[in-house]
């Protein structure tokens, strides 16, 4: 038992030391590296090539001319056609949703949805108040039970254009965050 103690003990001291040993072993020789980037610094200095600025009048110097303001531009060889047909090509339609006219109709369209079923609503609540006060007046009452069948029915029909008045007015109220997440100048969807 003590032999396979030592064994083992003498085992994990190897594997322990081993790994140092080998970290040891890779270091880099920092005074070596220092001397190696001094001299190919040395190297560059001496290769050194000189970087020449070129302005106006280094070129007049060459004997090239730059372009004045007045003078025409070169014509280039293509055709005219063939440059608007490259343009058109080239230029990107743009966004329908980053267009002024976009954000005006869309404001405009909601405010409409708004105005409509607003009027639907007061329209719907006449037409209940009437028949609730018919249905509680004392002559309507052979006709109660279809009385309160319509009044069921304006009642239903009256709380679904509630939530679609709800549902416009919470867009129409939402367009000013929704064109500004877009990146839509304030002045459109006012």
């Amino acid at each position: 038992m003590k032999k396979l103690f030592f064994l083992v003990s003498l085992i994990l001291v190897f594997c322990l030391a081993l790994p140092q040993a080998t970290l040891f072993s890779d270091q880099i020789d920092l005074v070596k590296l220092k001397k190696e980037e001094e001299e190919k610094r040395k190297k560059l200095e001496k290769e050194k090539v000189k970087v020449k600025i070129i302005t106006n009048e280094t070129l007049k110097e060459m004997g090239l001319s730059t372009p004045k303001k007045n003078e025409p531009k070169p014509k280039s060889p293509v055709k005219k056609n063939e440059q608007s047909k490259k343009k058109k090509e080239n230029k990107p339609k743009p966004d329908p949703k980053k267009t002024k006219e976009y954000w005006v109709k869309r404001k405009a369209d909601l405010e409409k949805q708004v105005r409509e079923f607003s009027a639907l609503a007061e329209k719907q609540q006449l037409e209940f108040n009437r028949l609730f006060t018919e249905y509680i007046s004392s002559n309507a009452w052979p006709r109660s039970d279809e009385l309160k069948k319509e009044l069921d029915e304006l009642k239903v029909k009256m709380d679904f254009n509630k939530k679609k008045l709800q549902v416009a007015q919470g867009m129409l109220d939402g367009l000013d965050e929704e064109a500004r997440k877009a990146g839509v100048p304030p002045g459109w969807v006012r």
